[in-house]
């Protein structure tokens, strides 16, 4: 796996899996189930690796519930929203693919330049990421109302409502990244197929021009 794949997989998958794990601990630990001082852990580079693995695995088996989450907050076909809006930025753009070929348009950046690919692919991550952390914050924000209602300590309850407000925050945000990803696939594909003229030859031309009005 090169070092692109692993940003994409760190962004996507490890970060938000750990937020993941570390509510499921601090439930587990608010509940009684388990007893753990989490600030006082001293892990070793075994245990880290082995927390970056299972963090990983929670975060993909997280995809298909972030993925009914997401719905809340945007349409279901993110890539034809994207192209409408698209087209109303651009209307002078006239395109001949439709929304259901972003993968297709994607592959061919990827395969024209994989540096511009890798970029655009940093805008799904980050989409991804933000989605995955929005489903854990409304799950540990079930988890400090819980805990108030049977400690009815304040504190409980504010972090809760904090902990929805910052969900809500993340999912939209992670809505406005999934549109950035669309729109960079679209205004790549439509910039490689422009064809601009030669400056130079421009300039050239327009000075041919004046001299022989002259």
């Amino acid at each position: 796996m090169n070092i692109k794949a692993s940003v994409y997989d760190l962004l996507a998958y490890i970060i938000p899996g750990g937020f993941l794990l570390l509510t499921t601990l601090y439930a587990l630990n608010i509940f009684g189930v388990l007893r753990i001082d989490i600030l006082s852990l001293a892990p070793t580079t075994a245990q880290l690796v082995v927390v970056i693995g299972f963090s990983y695995i929670i975060g993909w088996l997280f995809r298909p519930i972030g993925r009914y989450w997401s719905r809340l907050f945007k349409p279901k076909r993110d890539a034809e929203s994207a192209l409408i809006e698209f087209k109303k930025i651009h209307p002078s753009t006239h395109v001949n693919f439709e929304a259901a070929d972003s993968n297709i348009l994607f592959a061919h950046i990827k395969r024209q330049n994989k540096d511009i690919a890798s970029d655009i692919e940093g805008l799904n991550a980050s989409s991804l990421m933000l989605r995955h952390i929005s489903v854990g914050l409304i799950i540990l924000a079930v988890v400090e109302i819980a805990n108030f209602s049977v400690t009815l300590s304040p504190q409980h309850l504010f972090f809760g409502l904090v902990s929805v407000v910052f969900s809500i925050l993340a999912g939209k945000e992670s809505n406005q990244f999934a549109q950035w990803y669309f729109h960079a696939i679209f205004e790549n594909i439509v910039a490689q197929a422009l064809q601009l003229p030669d400056p130079v030859e421009s300039v050239k031309e327009s000075k041919q021009v004046k001299s022989k009005q002259k």
